[in-house]
């Protein structure tokens, strides 16, 4: 049987271990992209479906650095009101005197409308804790 007598001590390789933190391929890197591809797909499955413009703009990046990290989201401009939802407001147009919109298959037209206000999806951040603790 094999005894320890004294302190053991963990000298990694500095390049095999810059590897396995930083690099993309390294078991860091991976597994992080396999998370952040994880949860851009939980995230563009609960998305607002309408035009699908929001499902398909969510993307995921892997920044290489000493600490690594993935970014998930979206860069089209009602995501974040997607997400976290509206109070109500006011809807003018932006570069007409009125709007053109269908309401039950009827063309209104409109001034401006009183938007009720919405009840954000958490298209994101509801699917972290599946993808942390996996």
């Amino acid at each position: 049987m094999f005894e320890f007598r004294g302190p053991v001590v963990f000298t990694p390789d500095p390049v095999l271990w810059k590897h396995f933190t930083e690099a993309p391929d390294g078991t860091v890197g991976s597994d992080l992209r396999r998370r952040g591809r994880t949860l851009a797909f939980l995230a563009a499955g609960s998305a607002g479906k309408r035009t699908g413009q929001l499902a398909q703009s969510i993307k995921m990046q892997y920044f290489r650095a000493a600490n690594p990290f993935v970014r998930v989201g979206s860069d089209v401009k009602h995501a974040y009101m997607h997400h976290e939802g509206t109070r109500p407001h006011v809807i003018l147009p932006e570069d007409r005197e009125t709007m053109r919109f269908k309401v039950r298959g009827r063309v209104v037209y409109a001034e401006k409308v009183v938007h009720p206000g919405t009840k954000g999806s958490k298209f994101l951040s509801r699917h972290l804790h599946k993808v942390v603790n996996d």
